[in-house]
């Protein structure tokens, strides 16, 4: 584990969560460097993430794929507005119970709504793509450096967050066979 933590002082299911994280931190090669580089940037990026979203929810408003996903205006600006939180929330590069729990509310919602994974990812790409293509022509205020960490991070998250929809995915289809096999069982019995 990359950080020096009592493992003594803690309980066995929270060191298997964080031993869990903390794996996936090293293997994505999330130190502290990069944690340092990303919050050293964190006002520029922003900036670039906000354009980013502008356009990604541009195109979602427009195209037939994704526009359904949106009741009206107002759920779009919602979803928006979510968005840049978690962005934020990226930025800090604060991987505590908050961070956590926030995934695991994103991953919950996009299942709730039957979004399919690959949107998900897809938006990430196209935020994304818009940061590189901003920074290319911020004249080195925002390097290679700064997007090699990012990705990392953007990365990280984007597993964690599939991971928690597929869990709730997974959670939401155990509670409908259940469901099945009761009424199963009721009309076996008459």
């Amino acid at each position: 584990m990359s950080r020096n933590i009592d493992l003594a002082t803690l309980s066995e299911d929270k060191i298997r969560v964080l031993m869990k994280h903390e794996e996936r931190m090293e293997v994505y090669n999330i130190d502290q460097g990069v944690r340092e580089t990303v919050r050293a940037g964190s006002r520029q990026l922003m900036e670039f993430i906000l354009v980013g979203l502008d356009e990604l929810y541009e195109f979602l408003a427009n195209s037939m794929f994704t526009s359904t996903y949106f009741r009206s205006e107002e759920s779009l600006q919602y979803a928006k507005s979510a968005k840049k939180r978690h962005w934020e929330c990226i930025l800090k590069c604060k991987f505590d119970k908050d961070y956590y729990v926030a995934v695991d509310s994103v991953g919950r919602m996009h299942a709730k709504i039957n979004l399919p994974a690959h949107l998900y990812s897809a938006a990430y790409a196209r935020v994304f793509e818009s940061i590189c293509a901003q920074a290319s022509m911020s004249r080195g205020k925002i390097g290679t450096k700064h997007l090699l960490s990012l990705n990392k991070l953007v990365s990280f998250d984007n597993e964690l967050t599939l991971a928690a929809y597929y869990h709730h995915k997974i959670e939401r289809a155990e509670l409908i066979a259940d469901d099945l096999e009761r009424m199963r069982v009721h009309l076996a019995n008459g």
